[in-house]
C-alpha cells in the first residue's frame, strides 16, 4: 500500500463510521500501511489495526489508540504525547525515541515491545497500574 496522510486516514475512518457508527476507528484496518511523518494528532483511532504499520515520526498527540492492534509497529521517534493507549495492543512495536510524555498506557500489552525505563517513566500511568 503506498505511503497515507492525514486527509487519506480521516477519509478512511468515515468511510469506516458509515459501516460502523458507534466507534470512529473501530473496524478501521492500515495493516502493514507506511503513515511515517504523518500527522495524525487527535484522531479518534480506537480498535483500529495498526499491525505492522510504520508511524515512524508520525504526530499522534493526543490521538486515541483504545483497544487498538500496533502489534509489530514501528513507532520509531513518534510524537505519543498524551496518547490514549488503553488496553491497546503494542507486542512487538518499537517505541525507539517515542515521546510518550503523559500517554495513558494502563493495560497496555507491551510483550516484547521496545521502549526504555524512562520512556515509561514519562508515561501517565503504567501498565500495571
Amino acid at each position: 500500500m503506498s505511503k497515507l496522510i492525514r486527509q487519506d486516514v480521516v477519509q478512511l475512518i468515515e468511510e469506516t463510521r458509515v459501516i460502523l457508527t458507534d466507534f470512529e476507528g473501530m473496524g478501521l484496518n492500515l495493516k502493514g500501511c507506511d503513515l511515517s511523518d504523518a500527522d495524525l494528532h487527535g484522531l479518534d483511532l480506537q480498535g483500529a489495526c495498526l499491525e505492522s504499520a510504520c508511524l515512524d515520526r508520525a504526530n499522534l498527540q493526543g490521538a486515541y489508540l483504545g483497544e487498538a492492534n500496533l502489534i509489530n509497529a514501528s513507532l520509531v521517534n513518534a510524537n505519543l504525547q498524551s496518547v490514549d493507549f488503553k488496553k491497546a495492543q503494542l507486542d512487538g512495536a518499537d517505541l525507539t525515541g517515542a515521546n510518550l510524555k503523559n500517554a495513558d498506557i494502563r493495560g497496555a500489552s507491551l510483550k516484547s515491545t521496545i521502549i526504555t525505563q524512562e520512556q515509561l517513566r514519562s508515561a501517565r500511568r503504567y501498565f500495571w497500574q
